[in-house]
């Protein structure tokens, strides 16, 4: 990441420099009074979150990773009758998550899944917390899904974003979010082979389109329709699977110079789509059944890069961006 943000290293960098210069030492030996050691911290801007989303998120994941500890502390510390509480453990769960995708520690990944899952049971239906808690956990289960687990964390990952969904009052902002998870949840069937989710997923990413209009979200939501198609076309063989996935995606993705990272990964799941597409077009152009050489010539490509990537294989799921409360 070539940004000037902070990142935890560049912290304790530059807490490790005051150290071997003496500064804490000095100030036990003057006797000063104690103060909080100040450190300034870069963080995004909105226009950066606009354009870099990618790595705005790249870059909230290594804050997360050691936010678990620090987490962990406000939770105990909290009564248990205090309102703070089940934010606290709902972030709690979150940064224990974001330790385990940075880190593949299987141990971060069952505490937070123990933690979100009491913290769900005893959410009150009322709670404004409660879709953001629901979708947290099914982010969790679906990693644990990924890492090979049971068919039940996903069918209750499936089951808990709809709850999410059902729960967000219509015009709330979350609701979006909540729609888009539950997307990929159902997404996650499809790769299964599951009767109806590919209908499934087209519908509701139809009703998650209508919204928001924010073009971060839209282009994800495209992006993730194109998944949809190549999934199908492998499920499937139709050809047209392949088509209606080059045809979806954003027609013009965006790209600058901070978020060139983004590239390869787009670059490959464009390529991916190609390569299925022409190797159809090779097993069948012999045969007389194949599009011909002119009509290869009108398939559209892809133009650019989005900045949000939602590519899984195989049983390789993720609910996205985690919300915090």
């Amino acid at each position: 990441m070539t940004t000037t943000w902070s990142i935890p290293a560049s912290v304790r960098a530059a807490l490790q420099r005051r150290w071997e210069r003496g500064e804490f030492l000095t100030r036990l030996a003057d006797a000063t009074p104690w103060e909080p050691v100040d450190i300034p911290i870069r963080t995004p801007t909105a226009s950066d979150v606009a354009h870099q989303f990618l790595q705005v998120q790249q870059w909230a994941t290594q804050w997360r990773a050691v936010d678990a500890q620090t987490m962990q502390q406000s939770v105990d510390s909290l009564d248990a009758a205090d309102s703070r509480l089940e934010g606290a453990r709902n972030d709690l769960g979150m940064a224990l998550h974001a330790r385990y995708m940075e880190f593949g520690r299987p141990a971060d990944l069952e505490a937070a899944i123990d933690q979100l899952t009491d913290l769900a049971a005893a959410v009150q239906r009322s709670s404004t917390n409660r879709g953001a808690i629901l979708c947290n956990l099914a982010s969790a289960l679906l990693s644990r899904y990924n890492l090979g687990g049971t068919s039940a964390d996903l069918h209750w990952a499936c089951e808990l974003t709809e709850r999410a969904v059902r729960q967000a009052s219509i015009g709330k902002a979350e609701r979006a979010e909540y729609y888009l998870s539950l997307c990929k949840a159902t997404f996650a069937l499809l790769v299964t082979g599951a009767a109806g989710s590919y209908e499934s997923c087209l519908q509701l990413l139809n009703q998650a389109e209508q919204l928001s209009a924010e073009r971060t979200y839209r282009e994800r939501l495209r992006v993730l329709r194109a998944n949809v198609h190549v999934e199908q076309y492998r499920i499937t063989g139709q050809p047209e699977c392949l088509a209606r996935a080059l045809t979806g995606l954003p027609e013009k993705w965006h790209l600058n110079g901070k978020s060139a990272e983004a590239l390869p990964e787009l670059l490959v799941m464009a390529a991916e789509v190609l390569s299925d597409l022409y190797e159809l077009m090779g097993a069948t152009a012999g045969d007389g059944v194949g599009p011909s050489a002119a009509s290869a010539g009108s398939v559209p490509s892809p133009g650019g890069v989005a900045t949000d990537v939602d590519r899984a294989g195989h049983n390789r799921v993720g609910i996205g961006p985690q919300v915090r409360t």
